[in-house]
């Protein structure tokens, strides 16, 4: 009985050591290897140099180490290759064995923009950054120029685009609104408004007596050099000032908001001058002198503030 009891203990001592042993080498793959992942994808990301390190591949992240083989015979593994990708998937991430590049897949694309440079003797041309080639198979419907709206169809291969149709689009004016004031008057035909440059012709509608400082409204036709030609300028006159006193009836915790003095409302900004002797003694009930203006849709806006002796 001693001896049977004996070697019960003896094979469940034996099962404990054997089980976690098993469990180690089914984690691992059969035979306690690694298992092995293959996939295809784009090339997204990957290091300089000698290319060891972690690679983005359709979202993936691949570890490329000194025993990754690369097979180039279809091009370079680079950004944009369409390559295939043989890995062992360790605890912690993808380490590549081997990755080849496949032929790249051709796709269908459309484009829409601006041609921005045009080589006829090359027969390629730029939309949107891309450059885009074209054959004697190609169907060209209109004639391209530097500025013109083109839609185009195109067999993208890798990173490379070649048109099988570009249509030339008619061109619509466009046309761009903005005020500020006149910072320079080159000559008659040159002005900068707000920073921006405009050009003026003998068609050019002027309402108002222009002078550098006057605030300005423009409309402005884009050029297909992206420079603008002014349609119409409009000179606003400057706003007469208003002064007036009484006591402070309204007074904004930091000051800048709607005040109220003499039982008139105005807006106090950061451009409002109010000396700094001046801010530690406002209070309600302080007489102070208000100097304001009055801009289109904007309320009645201070540009100086000084305390004075209430009548």
């Amino acid at each position: 009985m001693r001896n049977r009891v004996l070697s019960i203990t003896v094979v469940l001592l034996l099962a404990s050591l054997v089980l976690p042993l098993a469990a180690s080498a089914s984690a691992q793959g059969d035979n306690g290897r690694r298992p092995i992942v293959k996939f295809e994808g784009t090339v997204v990301d990957a290091p300089e140099g000698d290319r060891i390190g972690e690679w983005t591949i359709d979202g993936r992240i691949v570890l490329v180490v000194e025993s990754t083989r690369f097979v180039e015979t279809k091009g370079p593994a680079e950004e944009g290759a369409m390559v295939s990708v043989l890995a062992r998937l360790t605890e912690t991430n993808l380490e590549a064995m081997q990755i080849r590049v496949l032929t790249p897949r051709p796709t269908l694309v459309r484009l829409r923009g601006f041609i921005t440079e045009l080589h006829l003797a090359d027969m390629y041309l730029l939309v949107n950054g891309l450059r885009v080639d074209w054959d004697e198979d190609t169907v060209i419907l209109g004639d391209l120029a530097e500025g013109a709206f083109v839609k185009i169809e195109a067999i993208m291969t890798g990173s490379e685009y070649l048109a099988r149709r570009i249509q030339v689009m008619p061109t619509v004016p466009r046309f761009v609104e903005f005020e500020g004031p006149i910072t320079a008057m080159m000559d008659d035909t040159t002005w900068e408004v707000a920073g921006r440059e405009i050009t003026l012709n003998e068609q050019t509608v002027i309402v108002g007596t222009p002078a550098v400082g006057r605030h300005a409204e423009v409309k402005a036709l884009v050029q297909s050099d992206d420079s603008l030609l002014a349609v119409w300028i409009k000179i606003k006159e400057e706003p007469e000032e208003i002064i007036w006193s009484g006591p402070i009836e309204r007074l904004p915790r930091r000051l800048l908001g709607i005040w109220v003095v003499g039982q008139r409302s105005v807006l106090v900004t950061r451009e409002t001058e109010i000396s700094d002797e001046d801010r530690e003694q406002l209070e309600v009930g302080v007489c102070v002198a208000v100097g304001a203006v009055q801009f289109r849709n904007r309320p009645l806006t201070a540009l100086k503030i000084e305390i004075m002796e209430c009548p």
